[in-house]
């Protein structure tokens, strides 16, 4: 889990149809945060799960790297 309050977002640098991309600063390191927007026209929440699920992959495969600035 993020403690939110050891988080800065700074600039947005990237967007797409449904998330946007932040250069931040968590805990002295420089990151990268993507702020997912749930669709407005997702009756069913079908969309939704599946940007949940693709998300969450994401995350797994980002979890295990470890980039040297």
């Amino acid at each position: 889990m993020v403690d939110m309050s050891k988080l800065y977002l700074g600039l947005k640098f990237a967007c797409g149809a449904h998330s946007r991309l932040y250069h931040g600063i968590y805990k002295d390191q420089t990151v990268a945060v993507k702020i997912i927007r749930q669709p407005d026209d997702d009756e069913n929440g079908v969309l939704s799960a599946r940007l949940e699920k693709q998300f969450t992959r994401e995350v797994t495969l980002l979890s295990h790297l470890h980039h040297q600035m």
